[in-house]
């Protein structure tokens, strides 16, 4: 809420941290996005920032795939393996990533959608998504909540 607040204030756009791993995923996404359409036999294509209809919330999914969307995360070999171990076999998602995942179909209004974990040298974990109206509830809630303290905050600072 702060990081927001700042930028609401200064009307300008903070600069977040990038690592060497983001980097890297955002090198091989398109990579990533070809395998994915080869195994699956399902074409992809890019898609800019959604938002809702009152602009304030949004979100980036990597790529849609028909009317749904795509997920792809590129870790480290170390962490490949941990996701094709812990969750291949349960054919769940990592947890890490399930409030965007959810909070994309949430924004987007989609019944499911695509995850894909990459890593150029070993399998791939893909799978479809279900969505979870329970949790996209909670979710939504609290979104609701952090913008009206923003607005509250925005407003005690009396700018």
């Amino acid at each position: 809420m702060h990081e927001l607040l700042a930028e609401r204030l200064s009307m300008k756009r903070f600069e977040g941290f990038d690592t060497f791993h983001m980097k890297r995923g955002r090198e091989l996404e398109p990579q990533a996005a070809d395998v994915f359409s080869f195994q699956t036999d399902l074409p992809c294509r890019e898609i800019g920032f959604v938002t809702d209809d009152k602009e304030a919330i949004g979100c980036s999914p990597d790529r849609l795939v028909g009317d749904i969307g795509l997920e792809i995360k590129c870790p480290m070999h170390t962490t490949q393996v941990k996701y094709l171990i812990d969750y291949h076999k349960e054919g769940i998602m990592p947890p890490e990533y399930y409030a965007q995942v959810q909070g994309t179909m949430w924004i987007m209004d989609l019944p499911d959608y695509w995850f894909m974990s990459y890593h150029p040298d070993l399998p791939n974990l893909i799978m479809k998504v279900q969505r979870d109206d329970k949790y996209i509830a909670g979710l939504q809630a609290a979104i609701e909540k952090l913008l009206e303290d923003l607005e509250t905050n925005f407003q005690l600072i009396g700018v």
